[in-house]
């Protein structure tokens, strides 16, 4: 499904990929996801959007660091997954470790749905049992001399069957089917098979039993009494789909996709195990607690709000915070309701412009029908065409049903997590849409801002006007950029095609950001790691003939303080146009620990009085002013207003501009709102620049007290902003300040003979701290395996699901499936980033090609002093 001239060039998925297909009657939507780090964008808005999952282990390495970022990421949104151990024609398959990793580092319960019969397993069998096999498949002219690794064949528990596989044919005419019959005398050649399926039924029934209550009734029934040969395979499979999808357990399957092999069963499993839509839990979406107020009585609504329900933080709707005033909305998952549907992705194509990918929760989203994006003002679009997607082939069709997902043409202002409703949604019943007016200026991340006004985000797009009208859907959250380069078009007359292409390539990737730097009149794109900026450096300069200079990769520092500090400042100064104002106020600047963070963000959730900016900076601004007027008519301040529009305030997450605009009330606004409001968005302005060298601003605590007027009404509050804005600067340079880096936790997988010279290359000249080193295969397999090795979790024991079996007396087990050379190592590091540049070449390097890692973001950390003198005078040049 890799379509992409990087994707084939490379070998590696970069986008995300969709394709529908059937299989045994049923329709199947698969979306296919990159595996690295760098493209996390694309897992996140496709498992957004997902009702199962299917985990693809190498069965060499097991579970790596990326597995379990995304097996994470699946987990905040409670879906049910199967895994599938691939490439078991490889050398150095291990399944003792598979197993035992799967249960300790993803912490679920596998179910081993399949025992492997290798070529080496026929050595400990009987020469009439040797016999019996070779005489089983004769008539499949199956060649066993060219199945290499791979097993001979898979057994199947739940159906009492043996598979077998062609490699050489199609999908659905490849599989061989055996029934695995009980033999009468226990000396038969064929026994040892039965005893196989049979011994890994119980294990099945063993867990199975101790999780559904239903199928332990069905077990020990009067006419099953405890018997695993009467138990129907329906019974079986109706048990495993229950406790799949209540994700109590995680069915293990085993084979090679390469070879064509134990594919089938995988798909057999997706129909019978994970869940329809019609399956899966209920869906939510947020509305306005004042619009629900203006609909009159929501339980007539197919669309009611959810009864005694306030919420405090959903999730995002178009990457924007959800505020705590917001109102849950049950969504019913049925054809015959009014449309809602959610944009998970959008491809800019050449020739037929934004492709918008959707899935459909409520009702039917029909060609030549106009719908209304609300999370976007409510502007209206026509659907054009539809289509369903095979990879990067598109297919017309007429409509997408509820539960499907598809692509639409057409739309021209719609982005990645905005939600789409039909216009007699219930929601929308109290707006006039045909006063919406679409928004002129609009583009993936608004207007390029300064780093003085925009957001190092990692929830929310803060330069952008977007307001929701009627109900949304949460939204996808997008981590934060922690690598930048500096981009410029060759000549003028480049400009305008640059500045096109970097906005779709916004609208293709909401992981990529662009800001404009005032000081060096560049932009700088933004993006999650080396080779995301690497891969779309090519694709600006091969694919879209962008003609443009690209500086070298840069890390995304912050800055911060050291030390708390107070100023008390004074404003006196003659405001342009104006007459001379005198304005005072105190600010308060503390630095904020690993602990703070955490008590302060659930304070925020709690309600709390602080209110959270971007990059962790929390603001406490004192409710009284002094000054000797409280209050003075909108219509005395309305051109003022008007200028300072309070969608225009940039809050961070728990917040929005709303919830701080209670104070106008029947046209009288009071001037301490209206003064916290200005020194808020002097703040909010003032954060995206440090006093070192112009980094953004990260773990502060600001309070703003004693703010004095001097008894003066204002009509124009800019004295009140440059005071807030002159105070915050003073207290930040007297507070020493100190630059952050991002810090990286590494999992590096390397030979044994490699782990000295990689020890020393991290810890000399990459500034690391190596936090664990430990042997890739335990040496306690066999002991967790067989059960006397405790529990995957704090509180759960997962260690009884090994299939007990035995051929000639040794544990089907014990063996590995190949022979296996000396264990690998695995360094886990704690690495700057700006360290791990180049990184990716030195390990090649010293492992002779042999070794690989992963990295995730583990936090920021202040510099030291030589480090920060060095980053100084590279910046300045001084």
């Amino acid at each position: 499904m890799d379509y992409l001239p990087a994707e084939r060039e490379r070998g590696i998925t970069i986008n995300s990929a969709a394709i529908t297909f059937g299989w045994n009657d049923h329709q199947i939507n698969l979306i296919d996801t990159p595996g690295h780090i760098d493209f996390t964008i694309e897992v996140e808005r496709a498992i957004r959007v997902l009702d199962g999952c299917v985990t693809i282990l190498d069965g060499v390495s097991a579970v790596q660091a990326q597995t379990l970022n995304v097996w994470n990421q699946s987990k905040r949104y409670n879906l049910p997954k199967l895994i599938f151990i691939n490439k078991l024609d490889r050398d150095g398959v291990e399944l003792i470790q598979n197993y035992k990793e799967i249960a300790t580092k993803l912490k679920t319960r596998p179910l081993v749905l399949q025992v492997p019969f290798f070529k080496s397993d026929l050595d400990v069998l009987s020469k009439e049992s040797s016999e019996f096999i070779s005489s089983l498949f004769k008539p499949y002219a199956l060649n066993f001399d060219d199945s290499g690794n791979l097993p001979l064949f898979l057994i199947d528990p739940v159906s009492m069957k043996i598979l077998a596989y062609h490699p050489e044919k199609k999908t659905n005419m490849s599989q061989i089917t055996i029934d695995i019959i009980r033999p009468l005398d226990t000396n038969d050649p064929s026994y040892f098979l039965w005893d196989l399926a049979i011994n890994a039924r119980y294990t099945i029934f063993d867990i199975l039993g101790g999780l559904d209550s239903e199928f332990l009734d069905t077990y020990f029934s009067d006419r099953i009494d405890g018997n695993p040969e009467l138990v129907q395979i329906g019974c079986i499979k109706s048990a495993i789909r229950r406790q799949t999808i209540s994700c109590a357990i995680t069915p293990i399957l085993l084979g090679s996709s390469f070879r064509n092999f134990g594919v089938q069963p995988v798909l057999n499993a997706i129909v019978d195990y994970l869940p329809s839509p019609e399956d899966r839990s209920t869906v939510y979406g947020t509305t306005n607690s004042s619009h629900l107020s203006q609909e009159g009585d929501s339980k007539k609504d197919t669309h009611k709000q959810t009864e005694g329900k306030n919420i405090k933080t959903v999730g995002m709707a178009n990457n924007y915070p959800i505020s705590k005033s917001k109102n849950i909305v049950n969504v019913p998952l049925s054809s015959s309701e009014p449309l809602v549907a959610f944009v998970f992705k959008v491809v800019v194509d050449q020739k037929k412009g934004p492709m918008i990918f959707v899935k459909v929760y409520s009702g039917t989203l029909t060609n030549r029908e106009i719908v209304v994006n609300s999370s976007n003002f409510g502007i209206k679009e026509r659907v054009t065409k539809i289509f369903q997607m095979y990879a990067d082939i598109p297919e017309e069709i007429s409509q997408i049903t509820c539960g499907n997902i598809g692509v639409i043409l057409g739309f021209k202002k719609t982005r990645t997590g905005d939600t789409i409703l039909s216009t007699n949604h219930p929601s929308l019943k109290s707006f006039d849409l045909s006063k919406v007016k679409s928004n002129p200026n609009f583009s993936p991340q608004g207007n390029w801002d300064s780093l003085g006004n925009q957001s190092f985000s990692d929830n929310s797009d803060s330069g952008s006007t977007s307001q929701q009208v009627g109900m949304v859907l949460h939204g996808i959250v997008i981590p934060p950029p922690v690598f930048f380069v500096s981009i410029e078009p060759q000549t003028l007359s480049d400009e305008k095609h640059l500045n096109s292409t970097l906005s779709n390539l916004l609208l293709e990737d909401p992981s990529l950001k662009i800001y404009a730097d005032n000081e060096g009149g560049q932009l700088l794109l933004c993006g999650m790691g080396e080779l995301h900026l690497e891969i779309v450096k090519n694709r600006l300069v091969n694919e879209l003939k962008v003609n443009a200079r690209v500086g070298k990769m840069l890390v995304s520092y912050r800055e911060s303080v050291c030390n708390p500090s107070e100023v008390n400042y004074i404003f006196d100064k003659e405001v342009p146009g104006e007459k001379s104002y005198r304005v005072g106020m105190k600010v308060n600047v503390d630095p904020l620990s690993e602990e703070q963070l955490l008590d302060l963000n659930s304070d925020i959730n709690q309600n709390s009085d602080y209110i959270k900016l971007d990059n962790d900076i929390f603001v406490l601004i004192e409710s009284k002013i002094g000054s000797r007027s409280n209050k003075t008519s909108v219509q005395k301040n309305k051109e003022h207003i008007e200028g300072n529009n309070l969608s225009n305030l940039k809050l961070g997450k728990g917040t929005s501009p709303q919830s701080h605009s209670s104070s106008l009330v029947n046209g009288v606004e009071s001037i301490n709102d209206h003064v916290r409001r200005t020194v808020l968005n002097a703040i909010s302005a003032s954060i995206y620049q440090g006093p070192l060298v112009n980094y953004p601003l990260t773990r502060l605590i600001v309070r703003i007290s004693e703010i004095d007027l001097f008894g003066y009404e204002p009509t124009n509050f800019s004295p009140v902003r440059l005071c807030t804005r002159d105070a915050f600067k003073r207290a930040l340079e007297s507070a020493q300040p100190v630059i952050f880096e991002p810090v990286m936790k590494v999992y590096i997988n390397c030979p044994s003979s490699s782990v000295g010279i990689l020890v020393n290359e991290l810890e000399r000249t990459r500034r690391a701290r190596i936090m664990e080193l430990d042997d890739q295969l335990s040496s306690d397999g066999d002991e967790f395996v067989n059960g006397e090795n405790g529990a995957a979790g704090e509180d759960s024991d997962f260690s009884n699901f090994f299939v007990p079996s035995s051929i000639g007396g040794e544990d089907v087990y014990s063996r590995t499936a190949n022979t296996m050379s000396a264990p690998n190592k695995e360094i886990v590091a704690i690495v700057p980033l700006s360290s791990m540049i180049g990184f990716s070449s030195a390990l090649r390097r010293l492992t002779a090609g042999s070794g690989s890692f992963t990295m995730q973001i583990s936090g920021v950390s202040p510099v030291d002093s030589n480090t920060q003198k060095e980053i100084i005078k590279e910046m300045r040049g001084y």
